[in-house]
């Protein structure tokens, strides 16, 4: 483990593979093999090779200790192979013998996996329970530490099921744990999550302040990786504000820095956020070019929940351009299984509806929007919901029902009010002003009106 520890991986398996040589029934040797094959990437090898002879050996001399370390290995290697279910059922095991123990920190790091193989596999309210019992068991612990990843993943998973005004108190939680630490880099990293729920719940100030401050931290530090995620989230904040040259400037030099360290993911993130700005430009050419560039990158990773962004976007840039049929080859091409959450589902909805209008297939439009509302609100997203309602209002224009439709876009500011980012600024005021001028052209006969917002 010293060895590599020291960065010579090489070296510390040629150790383990001496050991297991001359003495083949060390299950703890095993274990290593195993649990250093995984931090390799070589998670095929670490489960058939080392892990499962390790778990044979440690049963045959009793050691539960071994064995429920064993189980958690194996069970981080499964679900790292994309074999969930039977990665739960490892870390369940793995939890139970390690309470049996006493083990209580080994037995919270097994039902975190265990939160977290949940919420890969889409079962939040599963994934929600094992971080509460992963809090329960360090309750009583001195470990501020412990209890700062906690509660991280906690908000992370919240996050990733769409409801950041539920991820927003744990990240607060460990923005004081970290400051308690006096852990410069884990604050800034707590500022940025914070930062980031704050964007999706529509407060775009406060964002921007805890993002400024984390970017300041990691540029005292020269965290490149954290540069590059604040001026990624910072130039996000941009666009919802419709500050376009900021964000290009910010998006710009970030694809420098990710490039230079080589961040895949945090570049694939980047090109996704260059297609948003130029499709917002009406710059369709290079908005498609970005999103396909994010496309071949998160394919690459095998990343579905990047891929049906990707293609999300293509959509969006193809809708603003008037190519439905363009539109229609993009979402048919995105499967049910690949949608990550409720939040993305009500996203993929609001793209079938707008196609539904387009074809002026009314009742349709009217049942993708109705379930784009119900996944919005499922999701607790504030931008879903104000894009589903104002579709709604879209739809009601292309009926030639003014007062339905002028109902609907009232709704509609509550939830612009709560989230008043541009591109549904620009919605309304192009449904506003239909309405106004009596010309109720909607996108169902027409491009996708690029009406500015006066800032």
């Amino acid at each position: 483990e010293a060895t590599e520890a020291n960065g010579d991986r090489v070296a510390a398996e040629q150790i383990l593979t001496a050991i297991t040589t001359s003495d083949p029934q060390n299950a703890d040797a095993w274990l290593l093999h195993g649990q250093m094959a995984i931090r390799a990437g070589d998670m095929q090898r670490a489960v058939d090779d080392y892990l499962l002879r390790a778990r044979t050996l440690f049963i045959r001399v009793a050691d539960k200790r071994g064995h429920s370390d064993t189980l958690n290995a194996l069970g981080a290697g499964l679900d790292r192979l994309g074999k969930s279910e039977a990665a739960i059922d490892y870390f369940t095991d793995a939890a139970a013998m390690r309470e049996s123990i006493g083990h209580l920190r080994g037995a919270a790091s097994s039902r975190r996996n265990l939160a977290w193989s949940h919420a890969i596999s889409g079962n939040f309210e599963a994934a929600d329970n094992e971080i509460g019992k992963a809090r329960a068991l360090i309750a009583g612990m001195d470990d501020t530490v412990l209890q700062a990843d906690i509660a991280n993943d906690a908000g992370l998973i919240a996050e990733e099921r769409g409801d950041y005004k539920a991820a927003l108190p744990y990240f607060q939680e460990v923005l004081k744990l970290r400051e308690s630490q006096a852990d410069a880099i884990g604050v800034a990293e707590a500022s940025l999550n914070i930062g980031f729920a704050m964007l999706h719940t529509g407060n775009f100030n406060e964002a921007s302040l805890h993002l400024e401050y984390g970017e300041r931290t990691f540029v005292a530090n020269d965290d490149r990786a954290g540069i590059v995620r604040s001026l990624q989230l910072l130039a996000v904040v941009n666009l919802a504000r419709g500050e376009f040259d900021i964000a290009r400037k910010r998006l710009q030099r970030a694809i420098v820095l990710a490039e230079e360290v080589n961040l895949s993911e945090e570049r694939a993130v980047l090109y996704l956020d260059t297609a948003e700005l130029e499709r917002m430009q009406n710059n369709f050419t290079k908005a498609l070019d970005d999103g396909n560039k994010a496309l071949l990158a998160f394919k690459q990773r095998d990343d579905t929940r990047g891929i049906t962004e990707a293609q999300l976007s293509i959509a969006a840039s193809h809708r603003d351009s008037g190519k439905w049929e363009n539109v229609a080859k993009t979402l048919a091409a995105i499967s049910s299984a690949d949608i990550f959450n409720k939040e993305q589902a009500a996203i993929v909805a609001i793209r079938q509806g707008e196609l539904s209008l387009h074809k002026k297939e009314f009742d349709n439009a009217k049942t993708w929007c109705e379930k784009a509302l119900s996944d919005a609100k499922t999701a607790h997203s504030v931008s879903a919901e104000a894009g589903a309602q104002l579709l709604l209002a879209d739809i009601y224009l292309g009926q030639q029902d003014t007062e339905l439709a002028k109902t609907q876009l009232k709704l509609a500011e509550t939830k612009l009010a709560e989230y008043p980012a541009f591109f549904l600024q620009r919605q309304y005021k192009r449904i506003s002003d239909a309405l106004r001028t009596g010309k109720t052209e909607t996108p169902s006969t027409q491009k996708m009106q690029q009406a500015s917002v006066e800032k």
